[in-house]
């Protein structure tokens, strides 16, 4: 049977001489495409060691080292000339020394090679995550030390006490600008200051609302009345106090009425202009506070940008990188370089990034630079309009682009998609799931998602199964009545085993994945994802009264029977 893509597939390991971009479907056999042009461009005589392909994970990237192998000894043994067949063996032996690898360690292989250009020590290295995030909290902590030691931040302290900001509480937003603080050293920031707290004026107009209570003749007893009073009374005791006292009053005064107050009860003025004047005069107090709280954080934010820049120089200078640190030097290195951008442009035929719509938008930059060595140019929005046939080769799917990795943004994998100079493939045959699964998604995505793309979402493209139908899509469980959490985990997890249950006693029928054949279905042909490890216990609890055969995947010392 021919495949609905089987032209994309072909061009793909057919069209060397010419740069693609596959948009490759989940399920759609991307790698074995990714792995069958690389097997092509050995076969016509490109060196491995000539060729990069650059993955998300370090998993990933084993798994193509692994596939690639296995697939140039299998070319080999069917190859009938005799010089090919032996520079297919031959590259199947160099695979591991090959340039096949996450972007990091690409990056590192480069910024090994010339680190004095890339202002690194000769010995530098790079933390792993874990020991990344040991020094970030190290640093964090140094740094709340040393604000609470310094007198000169007493104002900045007293006013985020006023305002409920605590520093401890902002370790996630400092994390998040030292991953991306080389954008805050292109932003130049300037330092922000902060103006004199002062109230006079919105207070005094609270006050002032004394007046609309002797105009209204209003009844004493009244609702609106009485929050009036309570208004006055408070902005008159507000004026007596700091600054400081005056922010943290700020948020008590009102600034919603509702219906508060009866009509009857106010004889000289309409009540709607008494909530009115009530609602304005706290809005105004409100909005003032709330300008001194954006101060604040500017300055907050602002010395969290100089704790990320200062902690970035102090990594590059020691030889302690991160993994971010290492992109970014990477590129600086590239950028400021022409001769390595020339040179690293002679030693590659070809660069191929799998998984792009996951991958950090310095990736493209770092394999333009590379692909195009035009030093007169480092906007990798021109250079991949005028890279040279066949330099390159991205693969990726948009609908992916789920989880932000890092700094993945579709928005760039957009660019750089219309941007690109080379010919566009699609994938869109399934070789993972059934016919009538494909066939639920198409319909159930096919209406959430859409056929017209935006900048933040692209358009759904039908998936074509590869696979006969077998068992039907189930939806199963249904409203949750009102119950504590510990209740609802235990019900879903009997529903679950339920259902399990119902199939291995019915032989609802899957497709071998050796023999190709349908048969009755096995436990081991199952999996249940969890949410959490907190849902892990109730389900082994239903799965053993199901009498369920199991083994569970990912275990931890919390959650180990004893």
């Amino acid at each position: 049977m021919t495949l609905t893509d089987q032209s994309a597939r072909d061009s793909i390991v057919d069209q060397l001489d010419k740069s693609i971009f596959i948009e490759a479907g989940a399920g759609s056999g991307k790698t074995t495409s990714l792995v069958a042009r690389i097997v092509a461009m050995v076969g016509k005589g490109i060196p491995i060691n000539r060729i990069v392909a650059i993955t998300f994970t370090e998993f990933a990237a084993t798994e193509l080292r692994h596939r690639l192998k296995q697939e140039l000894i299998k070319a080999a043994d069917k190859e009938t000339e005799p010089q090919v067949a032996a520079l297919l063996s031959e590259s199947a032996g160099k695979v591991e020394t090959a340039w096949v690898s996450t972007l990091h360690a690409f990056a590192l292989r480069i910024c090994k090679r010339f680190p004095v250009e890339a202002g690194l020590p000769p010995g530098f290295d790079v933390m792993d995550e874990v020991s990344a995030t040991l020094a970030f909290d190290d640093a964090w902590n140094q740094f709340l030390d040393g604000l609470q030691s310094d007198s000169e931040n007493l104002d900045l302290f007293k006013r985020c006490k006023s305002l409920n900001i605590y520093m401890q509480g902002l370790s996630d937003l400092s994390h998040q600008l030292d991953n991306n603080w080389d954008r805050l050293v292109e932003l130049k920031l300037e330092k922000p200051k902060l103006s004199k707290i002062d109230f006079s004026d919105e207070l005094r107009a609270v006050v002032e609302l004394q007046k609309i209570l002797e105009d209204g003749d209003v009844d004493g007893d009244d609702k609106l009345a009485i929050k009036i009073s309570e208004n006055i009374e408070q902005a008159t005791y507000a004026l007596g106090v700091d600054g400081y006292a005056k922010l943290e009053l700020a948020k008590k005064f009102t600034t919603k009425a509702g219906r508060t107050g009866a009509a009857k009860n106010w004889k000289g003025i309409d009540v709607s202009v008494a909530r009115e004047a009530l609602i304005d005069a706290g809005e105004a107090v409100q909005a003032k506070a709330l300008l001194y709280k954006q101060e604040l954080m500017a300055v907050i934010a602002f010395r969290l940008a100089e704790l990320s820049q200062t902690k970035a120089a102090e990594r590059l200078s020691s030889g302690r990188l991160n993994f971010h640190d290492l992109l970014v030097t990477c590129r600086g290195l590239l950028q400021q370089n022409p001769g390595i951008r020339i040179l690293l442009a002679g030693e590659f035929d070809t660069l191929m990034l799998d998984e792009f719509q996951d991958t950090d938008p310095l990736q493209i930059e770092l394999a333009c630079l590379i692909a195009n060595p035009d030093v007169g140019q480092t906007d990798w929005r021109k250079l991949i309009g005028n890279i040279e046939p066949g330099r390159l080769c991205v693969v990726g799917d948009p609908k992916q682009s789920i989880y932000r990795f890092r700094r993945a943004d579709i928005g760039i994998y957009n660019e750089a998609k219309n941007c690109f100079n080379g010919t566009n493939e699609t994938l869109t045959t399934n070789f993972r799931s059934s016919e009538n699964i494909i066939d639920w998604i198409n319909k159930v995505f096919g209406d959430l998602i859409g056929p017209d793309a935006t900048d933040s979402q692209p358009e759904y493209k039908a998936l074509t199964a590869n696979r006969p139908a077998t068992s039907n899509v189930i939806v199963f469980g249904g409203p949750i009545p009102d119950l504590k959490a510990d209740e609802i985990r235990a019900l879903e997890s009997t529903q679950v085993a339920s259902l399990i249950a119902q199939a291995l006693n019915e032989g609802w029928l899957v497709q071998d994945q050796d023999t190709g054949e349908q048969r009755g279905i096995r436990p081991s042909d199952i999996v249940v994802l969890i949410p959490s490890r907190i849902s892990m216990k109730p389900l082994e609890v239903a799965l053993d009264a199901a009498n369920v055969s199991y083994r569970i995947q990912v275990r931890s010392l919390f959650s180990t029977t004893e």
